[in-house]
């Protein structure tokens, strides 16, 4: 715009330049075009430098107004953020504390089974096993630290109890020591901690224990359970080591020890204090036998030569030759079991009746 006015000054003085010329020269035909196309190009300047320094203004009001509310929702969006920001905190530390205040109920288990998963699968090792506690309890599963290893076996999600039963995958890559597994190397055995809960909200996909699950394990004590790995999880470590099942096979039948099991506890006891992991010999005999889709076997013994009393053990099939030396225990036979009490369970009668029997995880049977 500057350049325009300084153009339109220049043309000024030449218009003048040529009307004096106009006035002294005789030849004013000459001059006159001169002076009016001079007189013409510096009023088009004039007229451009007004219409430019009008549209300049306007265009400098419209960005200031234009700034103005920029920075007006610059400021509104700052304020929204904090403000977002604010009520996700607030909804985070409500949430902390639901977490840190609900109601937990802590159920032993006991394992009646550990294998690999066949096929390729990250989730190379399966624990079965069976507990007192109810349909929809979450199984949990920690090693060395305070962090669930378990999920549902070929699918995401937390492992769940159903019929007092369970099946839950760990992965192998989590069972690795800080050592190299030189430890797993001289003897394959581990310490899990695997228990159910129920009331226990946390999202499956934050592993870590929550406060209040931590406290309650501390409360209530739940021992820890020892199992050795099988051979096909031991390959995925890397850990060099003869046979797994060979040794232990030969490791269990030299470790069993008869004289650990109680015959003084009593089903009577069992019933009136169904979560205290006793380890217990009873004899009875068998009164019925059922495997059931998943290859579970459920026998009922009657003991004391009493037909209310009653106990149920629970196993995989793949563990019966092992646990009893056949592959198949009928209906009829008379046996003693060695195994961990597991809580109580409801059943019914065949005419109908409630009837409450204590389950036990066996660990040898012996067919008398």
């Amino acid at each position: 715009m500057g350049f325009v006015i300084f153009l339109g000054f220049i043309s000024l003085l030449v218009t003048c330049y040529y009307g004096l010329k106009w006035k002294k020269s005789d030849e004013r035909l000459k001059w006159t075009k001169k002076y009016v196309y001079s007189l013409g190009l510096t009023i088009i300047l004039f007229l451009v430098s007004v219409f430019g320094s009008i549209a300049s203004h306007d265009y400098e009001v419209k960005q200031s107004a234009a700034l103005a509310i920029s920075s007006s929702k610059r400021a509104s969006y700052i304020s929204s953020s904090k403000s977002v920001s604010s009520r996700s905190s607030s909804k985070k530390a409500a949430r902390q504390k639901e977490l840190d205040t609900e109601k937990l109920t802590l159920y032993p288990v006991s394992i009646t089974s550990v294998k690999a998963l066949s096929g390729i699968s990250s989730e190379d090792l399966v624990l079965s096993g069976t507990t007192n506690a109810p349909d929809g309890a979450i199984i949990l599963v920690s090693y060395d630290t305070d962090q669930n290893l378990a999920e549902k076996v070929d699918d995401i999600g937390y492992a769940k109890v159903k019929n007092n039963k369970f099946k839950a995958a760990v992965a192998d890559d989590l069972l690795d020591d800080l050592d190299g597994n030189k430890a797993l190397a001289k003897n394959p055995t581990i310490s899990l901690q695997v228990f159910a809960v129920q009331g226990y909200t946390q999202s499956d996909e934050d592993i870590d224990f929550t406060n209040n699950l931590n406290r309650e394990l501390k409360k209530q004590n739940i021992a820890r359970t020892k199992i050795t790995l099988p051979d096909k999880v031991l390959k995925e470590l890397h850990v060099k080591t003869a046979s797994s099942s060979s040794s232990s096979s030969s490791s269990s039948s030299s470790t069993f020890n008869a004289s650990e099991y109680s015959k003084n506890i009593s089903w009577s006891q069992l019933i009136h204090n169904p979560y205290t992991n006793a380890q217990v010999c009873m004899s009875g005999k068998v009164t019925q036998r059922q495997v059931t889709d998943d290859d579970f076997v459920t026998l009922q013994v009657e003991v004391d030569d009493d037909p209310d009393h009653y106990i149920v053990l629970e196993y995989d099939h793949e563990l019966e030759k092992k646990l009893s030396g056949t592959d198949t225990v009928v209906k009829g036979d008379n046996i003693t079991v060695y195994g961990e009490s597991v809580g109580n369970e409801e059943r019914e009668t065949i005419l109908g009746a409630k009837l409450t029997v204590a389950a036990i995880a066996p660990e040898k049977i012996v067919i008398n």
